[in-house]
């Protein structure tokens, strides 16, 4: 099986989980920057196709959402994953989800993923930098804080569950705590 991953990042979190996507994924895979590489991707090649991007101001990265309107013919006969990147949690991520790509393709999808983000301030824009002051207490980013100085909610377990959907393996929903034994006497 072949899989394409076609990615847009704006601070390299993005990139990071198409990457780590690649490394679990069986057969082989390709990656692509749908911004910044002159490398054409050929769908006809390919059986599977996994679009990511990083969520900016509740928006997916223009060229990635271009890039799935018009190749959308061409996608949905592809088995399709989609994933966005981004601090928005809860039902705002799915909100950022859903209009991030076009509902026909996500409707189809073989797997969905929100998988958080990496802040590294020291990487940020100043515009950026402003944004991240306003909201770090609103959106409690102290609590996730690394000890490098960057924020973290990406979430590696979901990054690996999507991956094993894209494979084909069926996974539980959750894992249902074990049924409590009784107490012998």
């Amino acid at each position: 099986m072949k899989t394409v991953i076609l990615y847009a990042s704006r601070y390299g979190t993005a990139r990071q989980c198409a990457q780590d996507l690649a490394k679990l994924l069986e057969g082989e895979v390709e990656v692509f920057d749908i911004e910044h590489e002159s490398r054409k991707v050929n769908l006809s090649e390919c059986d599977q196709v996994i679009c990511g991007g990083s969520v900016y101001i509740g928006s997916v990265n223009a060229a990635l959402r271009q890039y799935c309107i018009h190749r959308a013919e061409e996608l949905s006969s592809k088995r399709l994953g989609f994933f966005i990147c981004g601090l928005s949690q809860g039902e705002q991520a799915e909100k950022d989800l859903k209009n991030a790509y076009p509902d026909r393709l996500l409707s189809q999808a073989a797997a969905t993923g929100i998988f958080g983000t990496v802040m590294r301030p020291g990487r940020l824009h100043v515009f950026d930098k402003l944004i991240i002051k306003m909201v770090r207490k609103q959106m409690e980013l102290d609590r996730y804080l690394t000890g490098e100085g960057n924020y973290s909610t990406l979430d590696q377990e979901k990054i690996r569950r999507f991956a094993a959907k894209m494979n084909g393996e069926s996974l539980p929903e959750s894992v249902a705590p074990e049924a409590e034994q009784p107490e012998k006497e």
